[in-house]
C-alpha cells in the first residue's frame, strides 16, 4: 500500500526531507481502506499479503488489528505465520501489540497548542479537540 518511506531510510538519504507525522497519520486512513477492500475481495481461504516499507506502527500494526477487528476478529481473518523458506532468509519479528500515538504537530510547538509534545496511549486520553478526524479509534491498539 502507500506509505510514508520512513524504512526506506538506509538506501533513500532524503526520506527523512519529505517525512513529516502528519503525512505518515493521513497515510492511515487511506491503508485502511485498501486492506478492508482486499478482504472484501479475498476468496475464501484465499491468502492477502500487507506490506508497507515503513516502520511505522500507525501504518502497520494499527491498519492490520483495526481492520480485522472491524470484520470480525481473528474468527473471520487469520494471521498466518511466513513461510519458513522466507524466514531463513531475513530475520524476522512479531509485530507490536502497543504504541503511542502522536499529536500531528508533535514537536512543533507554538503559543497556541500546549499539545505539540503529547503522545497517547488510548483513544480516551486524546483531548475532544484532536477526535475531529486528525487521531482517529483505529489508530490505536485494539484492546
Amino acid at each position: 500500500v502507500p506509505c510514508s518511506g520512513d524504512g526506506t531510510s538506509r538506501k533513500n538519504k532524503n526520506v527523512w526531507n519529505e517525512w513529516s507525522i502528519p503525512q505518515a497519520m493521513s497515510l492511515h486512513k487511506l491503508q485502511r481502506k485498501i486492506l478492508r477492500r482486499g478482504l472484501e475481495l479475498l476468496r475464501p481461504g484465499g491468502l492477502i499479503v500487507y506490506s508497507t516499507c515503513s516502520l511505522n506502527p500507525l501504518e502497520n500494526e494499527a491498519v492490520v488489528s483495526s481492520v480485522i477487528d472491524d470484520v470480525g476478529g481473528t474468527d473471520k481473518v487469520k494471521i498466518v505465520p511466513l513461510p519458513a523458506w522466507l524466514t531463513t532468509k531475513f530475520k524476522a519479528m512479531k509485530g507490536l501489540s502497543t504504541w503511542l500515538v502522536p499529536t500531528s504537530k508533535y514537536g512543533k510547538a507554538n503559543k497556541e497548542e500546549d499539545v505539540a509534545f503529547d503522545m497517547y496511549e488510548c483513544y480516551a486520553d486524546v483531548p475532544a479537540k484532536l477526535k475531529s478526524g486528525k487521531i482517529t479509534p483505529s489508530m490505536f491498539p485494539v484492546v
